[in-house]
């Protein structure tokens, strides 16, 4: 399975999303192999 993960924390790994989201993906790991792709997008306050 692919999983693609967006975050848009400005924290990158160290926000708490990330912390669940991680343990989300370790859980995912278990049940099958899995192509994760992890983006962290950024926005600028213009």
């Amino acid at each position: 399975m692919k999983i693609l993960v967006l975050n848009g924390s400005p924290k990158r790994d160290k926000s708490d999303t990330m912390h669940i989201t991680r343990a989300f993906l370790d859980g995912m790991k278990e049940a099958a192999p899995q192509d994760i792709h992890i983006i962290h997008i950024l926005t600028r306050n213009m």
